[in-house]
């Protein structure tokens, strides 16, 4: 920053070099002035037409050069944006991640409760008959195997996911 300031200051400081130099040029060529008249101003003023046609030039290469700066500011905020898109992917699928990790949590809390309680209810005998207990039992028991079956599911689930966020 400090060096495009110095470098606008010795720019802007030519320029102001060369409009006076070239105005001392034209008084001392047309040294003595003998006429101070309207004509002789005009005519004065108009042999500042070349520097008027310079500067003319130096406008249009600065446009040119303004737009060819925000050109390469553009590109730069395009790959910028690029990244920024990637990384808001890459967060919303840890997000979708850890999300699918806390309910699966959850789930399997759900289910060893479900186990616990089953198993409980499997080991209590109190005041059944028998063939009470027998069939309550085979009732608890597929019903314990299918409770099993969908926490190793859940387990399973919770390693895969566990697995490919490491991986990411």
């Amino acid at each position: 920053m400090v060096f495009s300031k110095i470098r606008v200051g010795i720019i802007i400081g030519l320029v102001f070099f060369i409009i006076f130099s070239y105005a001392v040029l034209l008084v001392a060529l047309s040294w003595p002035i003998e006429n101070w008249s309207v004509g002789s101003a005009g005519m004065f003023g108009d042999s500042f037409g070349v520097i008027n046609s310079l500067f003319s030039g130096l406008a249009f290469a600065a446009i040119v050069i303004t737009i060819l700066l925000q050109r390469e500011e553009l590109k730069i905020q395009h790959q910028e944006l690029k990244l920024q898109h990637k990384e808001l992917v890459r967060s919303s699928a840890a997000q979708e991640t850890s999300a699918r990790l806390i309910a699966a949590t959850e789930l399997l809390s759900h289910y060893k409760n479900n186990i616990s309680t089953t198993v409980d209810i499997l080991n209590d005998k109190s005041g059944a008959t028998t063939f009470e207990i027998r069939e309550d039992r085979k009732k608890k028991k597929i019903e314990l195997d299918e409770l099993i079956m969908k926490r190793d599911s859940i387990v399973q689930e919770l390693e895969s996911l566990v697995k490919n966020s490491r991986e990411t």
